[in-house]
């Protein structure tokens, strides 16, 4: 299988904090209800929520200083670097991190770029 490059032009930061609202509450309700033990017996929700919040932290790692300074409550360093131990130190992904951040951290963040998004001009980051 061959992956071909896009010809089309990188996301804009409207598109990508809409990108970090989709894939978080894809997240959330993929793991709906479930307890850190059934995560534990159930490895392709495990693939997928590590899948969804690897995108979470790629499309913050892509927004601009001004974006991230416009919304300090949440922990963007600590999202970026999720993502880069999902993606390159795999093997140090803890379970327990995954299920907390998507039950904990995940609905914050969707709230706070929900405000955010229906404060800003015509719904768009100014």
């Amino acid at each position: 299988m061959t992956l071909r490059r896009s010809n089309q032009p990188p996301p804009t930061e409207a598109e990508r904090i809409d990108h970090i609202i989709s894939h978080a509450r894809e997240a959330i309700t993929i793991l709906g209800d479930a307890s850190l033990a059934v995560l534990e017996r159930d490895r392709v929700k495990q693939l997928a929520l590590g899948y969804l919040v690897a995108i979470v932290g790629e499309a913050a790692n892509h927004l601009s200083d001004a974006i991230l300074d416009s919304l300090p409550m949440n922990p963007w360093d600590q999202i970026i670097g999720m993502r880069n131990i999902l993606i390159h130190q795999y093997f140090r992904v803890k379970l327990h991190t995954v299920h907390d951040t998507v039950v904990n951290d995940l609905p914050v963040l969707v709230a706070s770029l929900e405000a955010f998004t229906d404060n800003s001009q015509g719904g768009q980051p100014s």
